[in-house]
């Protein structure tokens, strides 16, 4: 393995993650702040934000598609377990690139049909009503989750060692 490309490599993910991080941030700041404006105001004024269910849904559009890259980079993402049986026992050393190859294909598939509804979005010139914004900006999630879920698996494939241990959410059980 080349140790320089194994070095930026870990230093791609790290620099997306953070990008990743903040957009996030930023999106569940604006979610906070507008639903907490809109419920001050209704308390006391009795009359909300009309805006600010559009806004919270365009943040939180952000906030799923995101989340995507936050669970890739930790290991947290949903996989068919039950099939890890089905594999030969002397492919089991395989199996990890194998499986970050066709989860960064369908990543890039996915992104790619994102970045065509974007596209068509765009051209058709859709608006929010309420708000009077292009709907494509708040699409624009979808490809770049979606890119950027893609580069992260194909870097794992490249690279297993930065590959994240993968958590087993059922196995931990809440303490009291």
């Amino acid at each position: 393995m080349n140790i320089a490309a194994a070095a930026w490599a870990r230093t791609c993910l790290q620099k997306l993650l953070a990008l990743e991080s903040a957009i996030l941030l930023a999106a569940f700041a604006i979610l906070i702040l507008v639903t907490f404006a809109d419920v001050a105001l209704r308390t006391i004024t009795g009359s909300g934000l009309m805006w600010s269910r559009d806004v919270g849904i365009y943040a939180n559009i952000w906030l799923s598609m995101l989340g995507i890259g936050i669970a890739s980079s930790q290991g947290s993402h949903l996989r068919p377990r039950f099939m890890d049986s089905w594999v030969r026992a002397d492919w089991q050393a395989w199996l990890p690139r194998v499986q970050e190859l066709l989860a960064a294909a369908g990543f890039l598939v996915l992104a790619v049909i994102a970045a065509q509804v974007v596209a068509d979005t765009r051209e058709l010139g859709d608006s929010n009503s309420m708000l009077r914004w292009p709907i494509w900006i708040c699409q624009l999630c979808m490809p770049l989750a979606l890119g950027f879920a893609a580069f992260k698996h194909s870097l794992f494939a490249l690279y297993p060692a930065l590959r994240p241990e993968e958590r087993d959410e059922t196995s931990e059980a809440p303490r009291a």
